[in-house]
């Protein structure tokens, strides 16, 4: 097997703790893995402005090189300072995923750099303007001529086994979607994924897939832990995840990264 010369780390349940922290554990390690060569990187359903604010928040803004963002729309190079973009979602696909959606209880929410877009004012969309930092502007998506990088189907509580089930039923050769929280479904074009986005970021580093390393824990994680030549579940992933991984190693809340790189320090480059 090729020397690993690329990490790449989901977020939410993986690199952070369940309160949203990066342990000094972890710090210590990446500092470790970047002073032997390795490239660091993200994996993030985040658009650009949300990662860099919540790298700066953790003080770890130092420690990235590049990034996916926005489950494979978004291809960052940090050290360059560039972006370039994938696949978005057509304004046919949103008036299609919005007809499909309302036949749940759940709100429809898409945003840019400036504004949240939401079917509904109601709890949710408060809760994601707070969280996101930006104005909430109501918004007919049956009507939009707007090409969206993702559409959030969301709400306050949980979606049953069954809603999930009728929501995953709406893929097609256009569009698909995931669900990243128990309460939200991401949907986003069908070529989009964080396994493709890590595709099109090797093209740009002159690297290989078998030579990337990924940590991840959820749905959305799943053909990235598949495809890089080690995918690492966290030990609170969940079982798809946790299937089609190399290797399962501890919790976000137990220094799982940390453990795991400690253990295979062999594999890096």
């Amino acid at each position: 097997m090729k020397k690993i010369k690329l990490i790449i780390f989901d977020m939410d349940g993986t690199l952070l703790t369940d309160d949203k922290r990066v342990t000094e554990a972890t710090k210590e390690i990446l500092r470790e893995v970047k002073k032997q060569g390795v490239l660091l990187g993200i994996a993030t359903g985040r658009a650009q402005f949300l990662l860099e604010r919540t790298l700066k928040e953790y003080q770890i803004d130092d420690l990235f090189d590049v990034a996916v963002g926005l489950n494979g729309v978004m291809i960052i190079d940090r050290n360059r300072k560039t972006v370039s973009y994938t696949h978005r979602l057509t304004s046919e696909m949103t008036r299609n995923i919005e007809k499909y959606a309302a036949k749940i209880d759940a709100n429809l929410i898409g945003y840019t750099q400036t504004c949240l877009y939401a079917k509904y004012d109601d709890e949710q969309a408060k809760s994601s303007s707070k969280r996101l930092r930006l104005p909430i502007q109501v918004y007919d998506f049956t009507k939009t001529d707007q090409q969206w990088d993702k559409l959030l189907v969301i709400r306050s509580h949980p979606f049953t086994t069954e809603e999930f089930a009728y929501l995953q039923a709406m893929d097609n050769d256009q569009y698909h979607g995931f669900e990243t929280d128990r309460n939200c479904f991401e949907v986003v074009d069908a070529r989009i994924s964080k396994a493709t986005g890590i595709q099109a970021l090797c093209e740009q580093l002159h690297l290989s897939v078998d030579e990337v390393l990924a940590f991840g824990d959820s749905g959305n994680d799943v053909e990235m832990l598949q495809m890089c030549g080690i995918g690492v579940c966290m030990g609170n992933g969940n079982e798809q995840a946790k299937q089609v991984a190399d290797a399962v190693t501890l919790s976000n809340e137990e220094d799982g990264i940390a453990a795991y790189l400690k253990q295979n320090w062999e594999i890096l480059a």
